[in-house]
């Protein structure tokens, strides 16, 4: 936002406010997940939290869905939309809840700010889309201060990596 040409107007676009609530929600629900499952096992959370999930956005889906469009679309799409799922969903949940319950919510929280640099490697791979220099240099920042922030955390990572 800083290397904006219009950032002296003060306006904030409909994105960047979208992303800032994602972000707010995305903690709360890492806070919840932190609070609320950590007992109980990642797995048996993760399928229990994903069934709510599936029930409750089930509704909008039926009111003002299309789901006749799922067989609409060409069969691959469907493909990558359940591997996607069943890869980056599937796995990467756990797997969180795990780090969550060993590392703590804000070592976990803090890790996330590498998901740019993810994102910028598959976007440009994917969409061709390149990040200007102020953006590569806030992004920089962002992830030395994610480092910083792990490194004074004081948490040692788990010795049993089989229990993940």
């Amino acid at each position: 936002m800083l290397a904006r040409p219009d950032l002296g107007k003060g306006e904030i676009n409909a994105a960047v406010s979208l992303v800032l609530l994602s972000a707010l929600m995305w903690a709360a629900y890492s806070t919840a997940v932190k609070k609320f499952a950590s007992d109980i096992g990642s797995r048996v959370a993760f399928a229990v939290i994903s069934l709510y999930t599936t029930l409750w956005l089930l509704i909008p889906a039926l009111i003002w869905g299309n789901l006749g469009l799922v067989m609409q679309v060409p069969w691959h799409v469907n493909v990558i939309l359940v591997v996607s799922g069943l890869l980056c969903i599937g796995i990467a949940h756990p797997l969180y809840y795990f780090a969550l319950k060993e590392l703590g919510l804000s070592v976990c929280a803090t890790m996330l700010l590498s998901t740019p640099v993810g994102a910028l490697l598959l976007s440009h791979w994917v969409f061709g889309e390149v990040l200007t220099a102020a953006q590569m240099t806030f992004g920089l920042v962002l992830l030395a201060g994610g480092a910083l922030t792990i490194l004074v955390s004081g948490k040692e990572p788990p010795l049993n990596m089989a229990r993940a």
